[in-house]
C-alpha cells in the first residue's frame, strides 16, 4: 500500500511488478548470451544485421529458424495493429508471449546447440538470424519498456552512441519473396508447434514419475506415420538436448501400441513414452497409482 501526497490510500499489485523484474531479467539474460557469442565474431557487422533482412542461406536453415522467422512477421503485424488500433494491452501481450516464450524459452534453447557447436557457418547464421529478431523485439518493446530497449539497443551496438531507438524504423515484416526464399511456410511451422508439444509432453512425463532433472532417460516415441518418424530423425539431436535424453527410439508404427506398453501421452505427432525400467520402484508406483484410483472412485461414489 502507497500513500500519496493527498492522503489517499493506494493499493499496488506487486505481483505486476514481479511479472515485469521477471520479464526485464530474462530479455537481459538473452542479451548478454548472444554478445557474449557475438563478440567471438568480431568481423560480423551487427549494426547493418540489426536494421536489414539478414542475409541467410536456405541451405543452413532448419525448421526450427523457418518457425522463428515466420513467429517473428505474426508479432509484428499483430502489435503494429493493436497499437495502431490504441489495444495497449493486447500488443504488450503478443510482444510478451513473443521474447518469453518463442525466442526465450525455445529458439535461444534450441539454438544453443549450434552455437557451442563447430560448424562456424551454421553459427555465424544463427546469430545473424537472432540479431535482427532481436533487434526487431527491442522496437517492438519500446513504447512500454523505454528504459531498458534503449540502454539494450546500445549495448548489443545497433545503435551508434548519437542515435537512439526512439529514432529507429518500426519493425517490418518480411517480404513474401524472402519468406518463399527461405522455405517459410504453414506445413513447417505446424511441425515445429507439433515438435514443441512432443517435447513438452515428454518432460511432464519426467516430471510424474519424480525423474531427476540431471539424469538423462531413454525415450521413446510412436510416431503417428513414417512422415513424422523421418522429420522427427533429422531432428534427434535437438530433441535429445531438449529432453534430456540418452536415447530417442523413434518407431512409425501403431502411435498406441507404445502408450499400453509404458506411461505416455499421444501428440500430433505421436505418442511419447517413457520406459520406467530402472527408474522408478515398480511396487511403489503401483502402489501410488492404487491409490489415486481408490480417491477418485471414491469421490464418484460420493456424488
Amino acid at each position: 500500500m502507497l500513500i500519496t501526497s493527498t492522503g489517499m490510500d493506494v493499493y499496488v499489485n506487486m505481483e505486476k511488478f514481479e511479472i515485469g523484474r521477471n520479464f526485464a531479467t530474462k530479455v537481459w539474460n538473452a542479451a548478454r548470451f548472444m554478445k557474449m557469442h557475438m563478440q567471438k565474431l568480431e568481423s560480423a557487422d551487427w549494426r547493418s544485421l540489426a536494421h536489414s533482412a539478414p542475409d541467410l542461406d536456405p541451405a543452413l536453415l532448419r525448421d526450427d529458424d523457418r518457425h522463428m522467422l515466420a513467429r517473428c512477421n505474426t508479432v509484428i503485424a499483430a502489435v503494429t495493429g493493436h497499437l495502431e488500433n490504441f489495444r495497449l494491452q493486447d500488443g504488450a501481450l503478443a510482444i510478451y508471449a513473443f521474447v518469453w516464450t518463442d525466442f526465450c524459452d525455445w529458439y535461444l534453447e534450441y539454438a544453443k546447440q549450434d552455437l557451442y557447436g563447430a560448424d562456424a557457418d551454421r553459427r555465424r547464421q544463427v546469430l545473424a538470424l537472432m540479431t535482427n529478431i532481436f533487434a526487431k523485439a527491442l522496437k517492438l518493446l519500446h513504447p512500454y519498456m523505454p528504459f531498458l530497449t534503449e540502454e539494450l539497443w546500445h549495448q548489443m551496438g545497433y545503435g551508434a552512441d548519437d542515435e537512439t531507438i526512439m529514432r529507429a524504423s518500426w519493425p517490418q515484416t518480411f517480404s513474401a519473396a524472402e519468406i518463399a526464399a527461405w522455405g517459410v511456410s504453414s506445413d513447417v511451422t505446424a511441425y515445429v508447434d507439433a515438435k514443441r508439444e512432443l517435447v513438452t509432453a515428454g518432460r511432464a512425463l519426467r516430471a510424474d514419475y519424480n525423474i531427476a532433472p540431471a539424469l538423462f532417460v531413454k525415450f521413446v516415441v510412436k510416431a503417428v506415420d513414417a512422415n513424422a518418424a523421418g522429420r522427427l530423425t533429422a531432428d534427434l539431436d535437438t530433441l535429445k538436448q531438449q529432453l534430456r535424453a540418452s536415447e530417442i527410439e523413434i518407431d512409425a508404427s501403431d502411435a498406441h501400441g507404445g502408450a499400453q506398453a509404458m506411461p505416455g501421452t499421444l501428440c500430433k505427432l505421436g505418442a511419447v513414452c517413457l520406459p520406467l525400467e530402472g527408474l522408478v520402484d515398480a511396487k511403489a508406483e503401483a502402489a501410488r497409482v492404487k491409490a489415486e484410483l481408490d480417491k477418485a472412485i471414491g469421490f464418484l461414489a460420493s456424488r
